[in-house]
């Protein structure tokens, strides 16, 4: 099946982190294994993608460092700050599903990492902070969760 990346427009993108809460580096061969365990395959943009049945991209994981590359080849020998993981929306769901599967897809990745969630900015992703991101999405009034 083909991944169907990039995504015809992007209005927004959703952001996450996964690092280590104590500033740790994440060692490459654990970062892989924990990508293709949470279902992520590897892909175009040389990035880890999350897709569904019809291969469209619902969450993507890159380097938190630019060039942001993910080289499954190399990555055993590497170490990483942490991991951005996105959606672009519009999606193959709609955002507030979009945003529940980012979610799902960095906490899998995190928990195997021994490591956090963290949002855009670099703060643990809480409660709060993921009511707030929710309540930014077009469709949570349609769908009760503002």
């Amino acid at each position: 099946m083909a991944i169907q990346w990039p995504p015809h427009r992007a209005d927004r993108v959703l952001t996450l982190r996964v690092a280590n809460a104590q500033g740790a580096l994440l060692q490459g061969r654990a970062v892989r294994m924990a990508l293709e365990q949470a279902g992520l395959v590897h892909g175009p943009q040389c990035i880890y993608h999350r897709v569904d049945a019809n291969g469209a991209v619902l969450a993507s994981a890159a380097n938190m460092l630019r060039p942001g590359d993910l080289d499954p080849a190399a990555m055993d020998e590497q170490q990483f700050r942490g991991l951005s993981l996105f959606s672009v929306l519009p999606g193959a769901l709609p955002p507030v599903r979009m945003l529940e599967e980012l979610v799902g897809v960095a906490r899998a990745v995190a928990w195997r990492l021994g490591a956090a969630v963290q949002d855009d900015h670099g703060a643990e992703l809480d409660g709060e902070r993921l009511v707030q991101l929710r309540k930014s999405l077009p469709d949570a009034a349609e769908q009760g969760t503002a």
